[in-house]
């Protein structure tokens, strides 16, 4: 096993973890030094081929030379040098905990933890966008509905969303993602949570939307994604008590993703509320069709 490291120019740090967002999943991940505020990037290849051919295709997504160094892992480590970039969260009475650390964890009354093993799936919580979408999953069915109804999530990656959707109360919940190791990751993570029976994850392409309408959709994945597929995402929310969660979407992208879904819901003369949320870089629009 080959990992290929650089250091990270504090200038092309935010550029480098878009660019990562929107190739989703990948070998590639970002660390920040708390003291030092300096970011490493690293990826972790079978070979020193794949390495450098993966190492010369993200430096042309970043368009600027960036100097890789290459060095050999042995098994154990590059299989857990993941874990060094998730650790314990709370929102609310949910904690987000990596699956490693249930061992001695303390929880407060009324909480409801949360087991995520990421592995090399997308979504633990800590990134922005699956933060938001968790936020407005949380504040939204926690306060003001009865989520009894039924949900799908996305682009499940670990499959983060779901589990909390389930966790929240819905009855159904449905996971889709068209990466096969998403899949088998949010399988385990159902498992961690004891809801291997309760979630259906499933590889499949946002042409399969057609089939189904859900109670909730939880779209966390690509703008350019969310607007070549729209009439899809749209057509598959209840259209008289659905909601609707958009993310992946970037600051100076929020208003064309916006505009776009609310031309839409308009030419079906469907009546609606719309919020939206931002988080560093990023934004999410949540819905809302009960109006």
């Amino acid at each position: 096993m080959i990992s290929a490291i650089c250091k990270l120019d504090s200038k092309l740090n935010a550029e480098v973890e878009n660019i990562l967002f929107e190739i989703a999943p990948s070998n590639w991940s970002i660390a920040k030094n708390r003291k030092t505020k300096i970011s490493t990037l690293s990826g972790n290849f079978n070979n020193i081929v794949e390495a450098t051919d993966a190492s010369l295709l993200l430096q042309s997504y970043i368009g600027k030379k960036v100097d890789f160094i290459f060095k050999e892992l042995s098994e154990g480590s590059w299989k857990n040098a993941y874990r060094h970039h998730f650790k314990v969260w709370r929102y609310k009475n949910f904690v987000f905990v990596p699956f490693w650390e249930k061992e001695g964890l303390r929880l407060k009354d009324g909480e409801q933890a949360i087991f995520i093993d990421p592995a090399m799936a997308f979504g633990t919580g800590t990134h922005e966008t699956t933060r938001l979408c968790l936020q407005f999953l949380i504040d939204y069915f926690s306060n003001y509905n009865n989520p009894v109804g039924s949900l799908i999530d996305i682009g499940c990656g670990s499959g983060i969303l779901a589990i909390t959707a389930k966790l929240l109360g819905f009855s159904k919940v449905h996971g889709i993602d068209n990466d096969r190791d998403a899949i088998e990751n949010s399988l385990l993570n159902a498992k961690n949570n004891g809801l291997e029976s309760k979630i259906v994850f499933q590889k499949e392409d946002l042409n399969s939307l057609t089939l189904y309408t859900y109670g909730c959709v939880v779209a966390n994945i690509q703008s350019d994604i969310l607007l070549e597929y729209s009439d899809k995402i749209i057509n598959s929310v209840d259209k008289t008590s659905g909601v609707l969660i958009l993310s992946g979407i970037l600051n100076y992208e929020i208003e064309d993703v916006t505009k776009h879904f609310q031309k839409l819901l308009n030419e079906r003369k469907l009546k609606f509320s719309l919020n939206k949320d931002e988080k560093g870089e990023w934004a999410a629009i949540l819905i809302n069709l009960n109006k």
